[in-house]
């Protein structure tokens, strides 16, 4: 079973396959149902639905017009949601040493290596740059270092 579909069998609403979504769309809330993308890549598939489950545990009403702030702010609390489901350090410490870059890194996770560039950008917002993670020193200054402490 690989991400995507752990996450669908974890999820407690209904997930469905939309191929008639428009294409800068890749998830949608409805009531309890989120509606997927079926034209994005698997990859894309996993990371809009971990935030589409983020906008079903935060989210309230029609947040589709981003022009207004408290819109914006719901969109940013469901990624980073998603950031934190899909990336949770540990698991950012352990397949760090398998990879030998951040493409092979994203590979690893089964992320873009554009999801996982905002979900280090999110975790030095949060954290700072330097994280301790068990045993480990977790350096974003710039990009990812990971050493053993």
């Amino acid at each position: 079973m690989d991400k995507l579909e752990s996450l669908i069998a974890e999820a407690s609403y209904e997930i469905e396959y939309k191929y008639d979504m428009p294409d800068q769309l890749g998830g949608l809330c409805c009531g309890k149902t989120i509606f997927l993308n079926a034209n994005k890549p698997k990859r894309e598939q996993l990371q809009d639905l971990a935030e589409e489950i983020g906008h079903q545990e935060t989210s309230v009403g029609d947040i589709i017009n981003q022009s207004y702030l408290e819109n914006r702010k719901q969109e940013l609390k469901a990624r980073r949601i998603a950031y934190a489901k899909l990336i949770p350090l540990n698991e950012l410490v352990t397949n760090y040493w398998k990879a030998t870059n951040e493409y092979e890194l994203a590979d690893l996770l089964d992320i873009t290596p554009k999801f996982l560039s905002d979900a280090i950008n999110y975790y030095r917002d949060k954290y700072g740059s330097i994280i301790i993670q068990g045993d480990y020193l977790i350096n974003l200054a710039n990009g990812i270092q990971i050493l053993k402490a």
